[in-house]
């Protein structure tokens, strides 16, 4: 897919890994428009980045309607949504409190949901798009301490993998990213430096460009950590 002047809506853009992402999409010339729900940092990265930036809580249905209403009335379509906003929170499971362990899930798992579905919704209708959800190495295997968080990222490869199947037909691609939470420092670092994302004007969501290809398979088991170059085309199977 050739970047210039695609539109690409970045959940949790202002910060981190959302805000990288913005940052080499905007380079690469797409039209970018970021989610978030601090004031300051969402005018500090539309001032920096030039994108357009939307305070919206993503797991709040009608603030997800609204995030839509304004990016499709700027840019008038959308070819990609990447599904980034997350939470995290960590602790034994005999001290979970119910209140947080249902904020992470309302966070990470219906605030993809609700986003995904209005791009869906979007993209059926255009007969053209692309999703792709930011996952992690945590949706893989469990670890101690990890009952919410990491049940929201098992929550988010499933999600996918039923979004692909059912939208192979209407939709480019829906794809899972898997940050390994390792390499996060590494990802960041080449966001600031797209000089060494190779391809990055070629490899975001279409199946059939020409370079390096990583299945979803390849992905959802673990096989393949991004982030030396996390902008390869994602095949379906």
């Amino acid at each position: 897919m050739n970047l210039q002047n695609a539109t690409v809506l970045v959940t949790g853009g202002t910060s981190g890994i959302g805000r990288g992402v913005a940052r080499v999409l905007t380079q690469a010339g797409a039209k970018v428009a970021v989610t978030g729900r601090d004031d300051a940092r969402l005018l500090e990265v539309a001032r920096e980045l030039g994108v357009l930036a939307v305070k919206a809580d993503v797991s709040s249905e009608a603030e997800v309607e609204r995030t839509y209403s304004e990016v499709l009335g700027a840019f008038g379509h959308l070819d990609v949504l990447v599904n980034n906003t997350g939470a995290g929170s960590f602790a034994p499971l005999v001290d979970m409190a119910l209140e947080e362990f249902e904020s992470i899930i309302s966070t990470n798992v219906t605030g993809a949901m609700l986003m995904a579905r209005a791009a869906a919704r979007h993209f059926v209708k255009r007969r053209s798009g692309n999703i792709i959800n930011i996952g992690s190495t945590a949706g893989l295997r469990g670890a101690p301490n990890g009952t919410a968080y990491y049940a929201s990222k098992f929550a988010l490869r499933g999600m996918t993998e039923c979004w692909r199947q059912e939208l192979r037909s209407v939709a480019e691609d829906c794809a899972l990213a898997v940050i390994a939470d390792e390499n996060k420092r590494k990802f960041l670092a080449a966001c600031k430096n797209p000089v060494s994302l190779p391809g990055v004007a070629l490899h975001i969501g279409r199946r059939n460009s020409a370079g390096p290809r990583i299945s979803a398979n390849e992905l959802l088991e673990g096989r393949h950590a991004i982030p030396h170059d996390p902008w390869k085309i994602f095949e379906r199977d």
